[in-house]
């Protein structure tokens, strides 16, 4: 029987070690990425595990929503009335950007020296001075402005802190260190795959092996999936899909050209299987015999993704799915 390495292992999204800086604030340290169980959270100061308790470095984990401002732009028009007080609906406007007009067509700027700003924390009211033009009363002023507008971000964005217990003045003095599990799109050892191309050892110290049905599938995807001619020990190996997408989608010639390139690769693993059982025992469960389909369907959501199904069939009549998912530049 005939075995390979597995070489597609599923990620388990662990964080070891990551350092951490303590922010300005001097009582809490911020996560850059998702924390999905609180209960494999591991914190180390000074290489030294800590725990939530712990006298010194006592802390606790929460999901805190962060913000972030940006400057737009607001207007408002009010009618000059002898004594009137307008009331602006933004908060947070930058009274040095405050600018009127005596209508709503901005065609005139009255000077701002005629008008008193008054700030409170919920709005903003422009009262009238003494000075102001009898001329005006009666009429309408525009008013423009900048304000700044704080968006609260989406909870999915939102990172965990570890929040000490008191202050640490010398925050120079000590290195901070985090281990935890992360979400599958905040991962950086799969980079939001959810699966490794590294060897994977198992619990006995011994690389983890596959056989029958798990080595067919993935003998499929070697040769489907490697561009052909980049090894250069087994040059017939893999098929031109690299040259393929990116590029625009051709209706007819662009499925012509995937189904005949990845059929040409896996026949030329039906033909290694040959030659190899003439010297070693390949199980009737990992022996290709039957190429049954090769499916490109386009994704409903965006037009240039497209689903490239290979469906296979073993010495034993197992019928075996091999599958991923293809990106064109556009759609000719």
């Amino acid at each position: 029987m005939s075995f390979d390495f597995r070489a597609v292992n599923f990620c388990d999204h662990k964080v070891f070690k990551e350092a951490l800086f303590l922010e300005d604030n001097k009582i809490s340290l911020v996560v850059p990425r998702k924390v999905s169980s609180h209960s494999q959270f591991r914190l180390f100061v000074d290489g030294r595990e800590i725990s939530k308790d712990d006298s010194m470095f006592g802390y606790s984990l929460t999901l805190k929503e962060h913000y972030s401002t940006s400057s737009t732009t607001g207007s408002d028009i009010f009618r000059i009335l002898e004594g009137n007080t307008a009331t602006l609906s933004k908060r947070d406007i930058d009274k040095n950007t405050l600018k009127f007009f005596d209508n709503d067509n901005r065609s005139s700027e009255v000077l701002d020296t005629s008008f008193i700003s008054v700030y409170r924390d919920d709005f903003t009211d422009i009262s009238l001075s003494s000075s102001i033009d009898s001329s005006l009363l009666g009429t309408f002023c525009f008013v423009t402005y900048v304000y700044t507008v704080t968006n609260k971000e989406l909870t999915e964005t939102a990172l965990h802190e570890v929040e000490f217990g008191r202050f640490l003045p010398n925050k120079e003095d000590h290195v901070f260190e985090v281990s935890y599990t992360t979400v599958v799109e905040d991962c950086r050892k799969c980079n939001g795959f959810g699966y490794l191309n590294d060897l994977k050892v198992d619990s006995t110290g011994n690389f983890d092996t596959i056989e029958n049905n798990e080595k067919l599938i993935q003998d499929s995807n070697v040769y489907v999936f490697t561009e052909k001619g980049s090894d250069p020990f087994y040059s017939f190996v893999g098929t031109v899909l690299t040259s393929v997408v990116g590029k625009p989608y051709i209706k007819n010639f662009t499925d012509l050209e995937i189904v005949k390139t990845v059929r040409e690769a896996l026949e030329s693993l039906q033909d290694l299987q040959g030659v190899q059982s003439t010297v070693q025992d390949v199980t009737m469960q990992e022996k290709l015999l039957d190429i049954m389909s090769i499916k490109l369907t386009r994704k409903s959501v965006d037009s240039t993704f497209f689903d490239l199904d290979i469906l296979v069939r073993s010495e034993l009549d197992e019928e075996l799915q091999v599958s991923n998912l293809l990106k064109f530049r556009r759609i000719s």
